[in-house]
């Protein structure tokens, strides 16, 4: 725990730097991942999202969707995260590693939620991730 919060600090996401220590007690304790998603959909994300950033969130955004007690509320917040994340991804690459593991239980929420809205938020999400996964093969996004 000593070693990933020193690891976090030199992160460079703003946005991110006030919540560490949550992420870093979720990283640990996955029973507080409800906690750490209502604090991270409480984020107004304007700074770049590079790797690092995403390789904290993705597992802790991954139990999320995969957890049979999230509520309809959770699951809203943690595709709205998402959308809001990966929209923040400028190189293709930054990404690529964790459209595997966030697409599967974006598109579960996207059939099976009960909810219209978070299905309706969760469509949101996965146009943005499949975005991302059908980019160029330069590596960079591109506006259509």
């Amino acid at each position: 725990m000593k070693t990933l919060n020193s690891l976090v600090k030199v992160l460079d996401n703003l946005d991110l730097a006030p919540r560490y220590d949550i992420i870093v007690e979720t990283l640990a304790d996955p029973s507080k991942v409800p906690t750490c998603i209502k604090t991270l959909s409480s984020v107004t994300f304007v700074a770049e999202v590079t790797e690092p950033a995403l390789s904290l969130l993705v597992p802790i955004l991954d139990k999320s969707l995969k957890l049979s007690s999230s509520s309809q509320e959770q699951l809203r917040q943690t595709v709205i995260v998402i959308e809001n994340l990966t929209r923040l991804v400028n190189n293709k690459r930054e990404i690529e590693t964790y459209i595997p593991i966030l697409l599967p239980g974006v598109k579960k929420i996207v059939e099976t939620a009960s909810l219209p809205e978070v299905r309706d938020l969760a469509s949101k999400a996965l146009s943005v991730i499949e975005d991302a996964e059908a980019e160029h093969a330069d590596g960079k996004f591109h506006v259509t």
